[in-house]
């Protein structure tokens, strides 16, 4: 049984892996040619075996019905040394892949959802990297953020990868800023999101969702001054209420809503994802040359709050304000800032 098992899963494994791997590819190719000529052979022999009234002819083509079955049973035993070679490759790329897992609030599950990686990501990854935010204070919550701020700078310079997987709740700071450390991160990075709904882990699709845009609404009072701040709201979770911003940001105010309704899962597509966020970058791009600081409110899901950190531009954007939401209090008591580089925790009580 142990020996059908691991069969099983050899085919399963190329099965998987043959999309992208040429090896795999090749090597089904020759071992579905090898299975073609293998029964051929046999099935001419069966057929000269009954057909065959004189033995010297019955040798012959006998002769050319094993000929063809050995042909088909070395194409096998090639195609399967090929994909043997293919999955050893798909192994090591598989294995440069890192998956980053963020436990930043109390009732998260403490397990990474490996079951929502890819398949081939499940049979060959290494351990995920685990990243924790502790709540129990505002000083730890902060200190815990630059502890993992720094990890993931450390990671990301030590090594190059073939790619990233992402995995994490925590508050909408600490969010941003763990974005923001994959800021040099050239490998391709892929997000989990996590289901409002269903308390479940899925990979963002590939498909653009068109019919999701921007929609930005503005209110700067005398746009001919010199502002000071700007308060830009990205409202794709839930309204934003104007009165319970700081009192000094309601005067120069910047909304950024979706054209579709308020969703705590509005966004499922990677590409609609770089879609949205590049266009809030630009939008930022344009109000940083009009003030000092950007005060960012954001109601929005994990992978909207991730990928605007990471798309952070220092010398483009500037300085920037990241609060957090109470909502027994109705207001921001805290924040984090950068400004040249350095993070500030911000307290406002």
């Amino acid at each position: 049984m142990k020996i059908l098992s691991e069969i099983l899963m050899f085919f399963e494994r190329s099965r998987d892996a043959k999309k992208e791997n040429t090896h795999i590819k090749q090597g089904n190719i020759l071992i579905k040619a090898g299975l073609t000529l293998f029964t051929a052979g046999i099935i001419l022999n069966i057929t000269f075996s009954i057909q065959s009234n004189i033995q010297f002819s019955f040798i012959i083509n006998s002769s050319i019905g094993w000929f063809v079955s050995i042909l088909g049973a070395i194409l096998i035993l090639v195609g399967i040394i090929i994909i043997i070679l293919g999955l050893s490759n798909e192994k090591k790329e598989w294995r440069l892949k890192k998956f980053y897992y963020l436990k930043g609030i109390d009732n998260q599950m403490p397990d990474p959802p490996i079951h929502a990686l890819p398949k081939m990501a499940i049979w060959y990854h290494e351990s995920p990297i685990l990243l924790s935010i502790g709540n129990q204070s505002l000083n730890n919550t902060f200190d815990d953020l630059k502890f993992s701020m720094k990890m993931i700078e450390d990671k990301v310079e030590q090594y190059q990868s073939k790619g990233v997987f992402f995995a994490g709740i925590a508050r909408i700071p600490c969010l941003f800023f763990i974005g923001y450390s994959f800021r040099n991160a050239h490998s391709k990075i892929s997000l989990l999101e996590h289901e409002h709904q269903s308390d479940k882990w899925v990979m963002l699709e590939q498909v653009d969702a068109f019919d999701i845009n921007l929609k930005i609404d503005s209110n700067i009072k005398n746009e001919t001054k010199e502002i000071t701040d700007i308060a830009i709201t990205i409202e794709f979770t839930s309204e934003i209420l104007k009165q319970e911003l700081p009192l000094h940001l309601q005067s120069n105010l910047i909304r950024i809503k979706s054209t579709r309704n308020y969703s705590h899962n509005l966004i499922t597509s990677q590409r609609t994802l770089h879609r949205i966020i590049e266009d809030i970058i630009n939008e930022l791009i344009k109000l940083n040359k009009k003030c000092n600081r950007l005060h960012l409110f954001i109601s929005a899901q994990i992978s909207v709050i991730f990928e605007l950190g990471r798309r952070y531009q220092d010398g483009m954007i500037g300085n920037i304000t990241i609060y957090n939401y109470d909502a027994i209090k109705k207001g921001y008591p805290w924040a984090i800032s950068l400004t040249d580089n350095k993070i500030k925790l911000e307290r406002f009580e």
